[in-house]
């Protein structure tokens, strides 16, 4: 894969690298090593078509003579992360309830014991391949009727979309293994996530969007995706989480032009998402499609018997 493959040339991203001797037998040995680069924004070159330092930081830097460089990098720059033998950490990140505002959180696998010999070509310069992950989850929604209810004369109108009860704060930690297998830092939940508090509710869809029975994602304001190519809309971008009362929350109207003025009914509906799975996981993108379908009204006549009375006294007729 060459490098930045569908990483958008408008990002930054920023990297982390220790040099290490012949002696100390690079970073796999997890020897402390030195610090080479600290933290240093990286960013796109017009000129070579490629990411480096200079264009990002201001400033070059070069590859040593001798020994071996280690390297690791996070996705954006412009939020707070560490770097140590466990690989890279996020503490108490915050996911922003306002959709605009959230990012696709990348961590790097670590580039191991790197030299200029070992540099992927991509001319007219070779770089160091840098291969992300995504640390949090895509949330996307589909919609439809299960019907075409418009041919008697009702509209579905989809109104709100939004997954209540979400924590909004987590400390990352990538929990890179050493030579022997044991983590360094161990986490505390398989999703690489800890500590999760605040509870937030966010939306995914609020507008008006009148549905049929082909599934659609649903359109809001474009969250940035990291791939370029992925058409897909990414609704949400929300932390990796169990699920215990986390709701999904969705509001409608069912409007009745069969009727003069016609009728709008607003319609809600809760469901608890642990019905649906039992967590978000980091790296996956989750589709939930939701199908809207309703019964048809029927009648059952029945005719309520006589109350047969008699009259008193009779109707004497001739005499």
């Amino acid at each position: 894969m060459e490098i930045g493959e569908h990483y958008p040339t408008s990002q930054n991203f920023s990297v982390f690298a220790h040099y290490y001797t012949a002696a100390e037998g690079g970073y796999t040995t997890f020897a402390e090593g030195d610090l080479y680069m600290n933290d240093v924004r990286t960013s796109y070159n017009s000129v070579i078509k490629g990411w480096d330092p200079k264009t990002g930081s201001g400033v070059n830097y070069y590859w040593p003579k001798q020994g071996t460089l280690t390297f690791a990098a996070y996705s954006p720059s412009s939020v707070d992360a560490t770097y140590d033998k466990a690989g890279i950490h996020f503490a108490d990140y915050v996911v922003d309830t306002d959709c605009t505002k959230q990012i696709d959180l990348l961590y790097s696998e670590r580039s191991y014991d790197q030299t200029k010999d070992m540099m992927v070509t991509n001319n007219p310069y070779n770089g160091v391949q840098i291969k992300f992950n995504h640390a949090l989850s895509s949330i996307l929604f589909t919609v439809r009727t299960d019907a075409d209810y418009q041919a008697d004369n009702f509209t579905i109108v989809l109104k709100k979309i939004s997954i209540k009860n979400v924590r909004s704060q987590a400390t990352f930690n990538q929990g890179l293994e050493d030579g022997n297998g044991k983590v360094t830092k161990p986490v505390a939940d398989h999703f690489g996530w800890a500590g999760h508090s605040y509870k937030k509710e966010y939306v995914a869809y609020n507008s008006a969007k009148i549905l049929t029975t082909t599934a659609e994602y649903t359109e809001n304001i474009k969250v940035t995706n990291l791939r370029e190519n992925d058409v897909q809309n990414t609704n949400l971008i929300l932390l990796p989480q169990e699920f215990t009362d986390q709701q999904l929350y969705i509001e409608y109207e069912i409007v009745n032009k069969n009727v003069n003025p016609e009728l709008i009914v607003a319609q809600n509906a809760t469901f608890n998402l642990n019905y649906y799975g039992a967590s978000w996981e980091r790296g996956k993108r989750y589709v939930y499609n939701l199908t809207f379908g309703f019964d048809q009204i029927y009648f059952a006549p029945e005719v309520t018997e006589w109350d047969h009375v008699v009259l008193t006294p009779d109707v004497a007729i001739g005499r």
